[in-house]
């Protein structure tokens, strides 16, 4: 067909074939949310339908009729054309809601007038809506889609244009605008290759990226693409082998890369110039499309010992399922900080797998040690099971990835997090559990939930400084100590708020003055215990005559020497801080 780019088509000199295909391809696009647009292979017998699109409350009827005369000529043989069509459009069931009439010529009142008058006036009611697509309106919607007109438009000029896009070597004189102006000529030369897809490219550290873009919402459904390849899977080592098992047998996170070796038959199926060239090296695969019904729902995890005995039941939430050739994965989330990925194979009674993933980083304490809870209660199970809206799924084996992170170092760290939780509870201070601990914060922390339990704990303190109260005097020789303080301490960079005074206590100790009385009459002091015993803490509004010292209780932490205290006797207040 003859004519120039950016200019409508001339009907005149053009072929059937070419007008059936301008008005597929727009109305494809146009109804791309329709439930059905059906392009009979039969239409050419003239039996009423050209083109049926079908909504879920209408169904309109495109009849085309390729008059590039116009309607004038032989005006009575197109009454006759155009009524034959009509009516077999009416027998249709269920019958259409409107008929469209598609002509490259221009409108005429007399052709409309006796649609309207002598063939849908004598329809039964409810009548079908009747309108026509002209000259004008045809090149109008093929001005919006500027592709489709390209490609009408290709002549020896679109050759030309080809070879002036092929400059893209030379320099780039305008900058920035010059290479906005090149993409955009070379993004419609790439639009005019196929009517239904383009591509969408981009350029990385010397290689091109390209990605093929619909143009339509139908464009998979009538020109699917792809590729077709076996694999040879004996050419894989162990891990590959496992990641191509897991990943496309059940759908399970991430991603496949196939070297050139394991890969067998490549074919590729789609437009022709979107085909791949030159030598492969490799093929990624990316993560199966998850299923949105599963996302959110319970899963129910059960854990049995040896006599077949129920000792542990979990639910988690499903954050990801997707579907494989053998079975399908599921992804659930256990307290926040364990991941549980199952894969579950289609077949009924086979064992299905599952990877456990630990991370506590964001967690609160109690999601830490239930989490690790969990992990060791699964490693001591005999059986795992599965059980999705009431049903066992499948029977599950356990792999583990926990970044090297060995049994003593799991337990050390859910002792930690159940203090730190009880400390939170107690002192309303909630926060994430902190990444890292020192041994010396460890310390005062199961200090602190000892205290805050009611119990009398040592400190790592044998030496004590203090400052007597306004006006008091230091007292040479032995006696009892007691310092009382807030109710606030510091702990991993908070400031916790306690039940009562926190209060430090030694039976005997050794005191004497370091420095003259300050502005506020204190007397800055020392006090150490004689015996080498440190001192204790306590909750001063909680520990009235209670005597029993708490160890610390910590694995690879020595105990301290504590002090003997005398349970006839309250603490001696002689020295007050």
């Amino acid at each position: 067909m003859k004519g120039r780019m950016g200019v409508g088509p001339n009907w005149k000199y053009a072929e059937r074939e070419d007008f059936e295909w301008a008005v597929e391809q727009l109305l494809i696009r146009e109804h791309s949310g329709a439930a059905d647009v059906r392009i009979p292979d039969d239409r050419g017998g003239d039996k009423g339908i050209d083109i049926l699109v079908d909504y879920p409350d209408r169904r309109i009827v495109y009849q085309l009729k390729f008059y590039t005369d116009g309607l004038s000529s032989n005006e009575t043989t197109r009454k006759a054309q155009i009524k034959g069509s009509f009516e077999k459009a009416m027998k249709l069931e269920p019958r259409p809601d409107e008929w469209v009439l598609v002509v490259p010529c221009n409108y005429k009142d007399s052709i409309v007038t006796y649609v309207t008058d002598k063939l849908v006036a004598k329809v039964e009611d409810p009548k079908p809506k009747f309108d026509m697509i002209d000259q004008p309106k045809l090149d109008a919607k093929l001005l919006d889609n500027p592709d489709l007109l390209d490609m009408f438009s290709r002549d020896n000029h679109f050759d030309e244009l080809v070879k002036l896009h092929r400059a893209e070597e030379s320099a780039l004189t305008g900058g920035v605008a010059d290479l906005d102006s090149r993409i955009r000529g070379l993004d419609r030369v790439v639009a005019t290759q196929d009517e239904h897809w383009t591509l969408d490219y981009s350029s990385y550290r010397g290689a091109t990226i390209v990605t093929p873009r619909a143009k339509h919402a139908r464009s998979a459904e009538v020109s699917p693409l792809g590729v077709k390849f076996g694999i040879d899977i004996a050419e894989a080592d162990e891990t590959l082998a496992g990641t191509i098992r897991d990943v496309l047998g059940f759908g399970a996170p991430g991603e496949v890369v196939l070297p050139a070796e394991v890969i067998k038959d490549f074919t590729w199926f789609g437009p022709e110039f979107m085909s791949p060239d030159g030598e492969l090296s490799k093929i990624l695969i990316g993560e199966a499309e998850g299923v949105e019904a599963l996302e959110g729902k319970a899963v129910r995890l059960s854990l049995y010992d040896d006599t077949g005995l129920e000792t542990t039941v979990h639910e988690g939430l499903i954050t990801r399922g997707s579907y494989g050739s053998d079975g399908c994965s599921i992804t659930a989330g256990f307290h926040r900080s364990l991941e549980i990925t199952m894969l579950v194979p289609f077949t009924v009674g086979s064992e299905g797998r599952s990877t456990i993933t630990l991370d506590t980083t964001g967690c609160e304490p109690r999601e830490v040690y239930r989490g690790i809870d969990l992990r060791h209660a699964i490693r001591r199970a005999e059986t795992i099971q599965i059980h999705l809206d009431g049903q066992k799924l499948s029977t599950l084996t356990v792999d583990e990835h926990f970044g090297g992170i060995d049994d003593a170092d799991l337990t050390a760290t859910a002792d930690i997090a159940r203090d730190l939780d009880r400390v939170q509870d107690r002192t309303g201070s909630i926060f994430a559990m902190p990444m890292e601990i020192s041994g010396l914060e460890r310390i005062w922390l199961r200090i602190l939930r000892i205290i805050l339990d009611g119990g009398i704990a040592p400190i790592p303190r044998r030496v004590l400084d203090g400052h007597t109260h306004p006006g008091g005097e230091v007292k040479s020789g032995l006696c009892a100590s007691l310092a009382v303080f807030g109710n606030t301490v510091q702990l991993f960079d908070r400031t916790l708020r306690l039940t009562g005074p926190l209060a430090y206590f030694h039976p005997s100790t050794s005191i004497e003055a370091r420095g003259k009385r300050n502005a506020d009459g204190s007397i800055p002091f020392q006090a150490t215990g004689i015996d080498h015993t440190v001192f204790v803490a306590y909750l001063g509004n909680i520990v009235k005559t209670v005597t029993e010292i708490t160890p610390w209780g910590l694995f690879g932490i020595d105990e301290p020497p504590v002090p003997k205290l005398n349970p006839k006797k309250d603490p001696d207040t002689s020295t007050a801080v």
